[in-house]
């Protein structure tokens, strides 16, 4: 019986240190699951008496710390700012390709867009991106 509640403990705690590496939990999880995992492991290594108790903690505590860190580089991850889409052009400078009067060409990070603006504006001009409508960027002469 009591190995039933040594592996459920074993269990719980590879569930919160799967917890924290999904949500990034600033460590409470990894932390409650490294406590759990020790236990777990020492409960079920009683009848093993050439274990040292400590290789159990050991293992807990270098699992915890892996967990925390990949918690972190996830919270990390989802903090940062979008590196992709259209809503990142706005603001952006390019150069136009063509003459844009009603519609042109314009360049930005090494891509072709097609662009419009209420002003004509010269080939090879610089342009300040306004708003970006599905594929067309409207833009303004800088």
């Amino acid at each position: 019986m009591m190995d039933m509640l040594f592996s459920a403990l074993i269990i719980v705690a590879l569930l919160l240190l799967a917890l924290e590496i999904k949500f990034g939990t600033y460590g409470a999880a990894a932390i409650l699951g490294a406590v759990l995992l020790s236990l777990g492991i020492l409960g079920l290594m009683q009848g093993f008496h050439y274990w040292h108790p400590a290789l159990p903690i050991a293992l807990s505590i270098a699992l915890a710390i892996i967990a925390t860190f990949q918690g972190y580089l996830g919270f990390r991850v989802r903090k940062e700012k979008r590196l992709a889409g259209a809503e990142e052009l706005l603001g952006q400078t390019a150069v136009t390709r063509t003459p844009v009067e009603k519609r042109g060409t314009v360049m930005i990070r090494g891509e072709y867009w097609q662009a419009t603006s209420d002003h004509p504006i010269p080939a090879g001009a610089d342009v300040r991106i306004q708003r970006v409508e599905g594929l067309l960027l409207h833009v303004k002469e800088t």
